[in-house]
């Protein structure tokens, strides 16, 4: 149940001169993950769990039934959050996602400075997320 709702895993691409952080909100406010995009190896959902791998081979976990969000601390990507099928998107200008054949599967036109573009329509796999001349990449099961 809660865990269809966090359908999505991120993985960020990491090589911007401003450092952005991936953060995993619990549904009581508390923060239950902040770790820097460079530090963070992966993102899975397993066993009911939202598991954090980081680059120097720790894991930091918590319980999907208690994760509010994931996303980043900074717009760098013009992407704020990804929840559930929901993307939730900050400024104006021309999203794309294209597949991992390098397909546009999903262009959209963003003309207000927030937005919320479902991504239900999309199958499960791999995309690139691109707004604004930045890009990160989702895995979606």
């Amino acid at each position: 149940m809660k865990r269809n709702l966090i359908a999505l895993a991120l993985f960020a691409v990491a090589a911007t001169a401003a450092q952005a952080d991936i953060i995993v909100l619990q549904t009581d406010g508390t923060v239950a993950t902040q770790e820097a995009v460079s530090n963070v190896q992966k993102i899975t959902f397993a066993d009911g769990n939202v598991c954090v791998a980081l680059t120097d081979g720790s894991t930091q976990t918590s319980a999907i039934s208690a994760t509010r969000k994931i996303y980043f601390s900074d717009d760098e990507t013009g992407i704020q959050s990804i929840f559930g099928n929901t993307l939730s998107t900050a400024g104006r200008g021309t999203l794309r996602v294209v597949d991992a054949a390098g397909r546009v599967v999903l262009q959209r036109q963003l003309s207000a400075d927030a937005a919320d573009v479902s991504l239900d329509a999309l199958p499960n796999g791999v995309y690139i997320l691109s707004l604004n001349g930045k890009s990160t990449k989702i895995l979606k099961r």
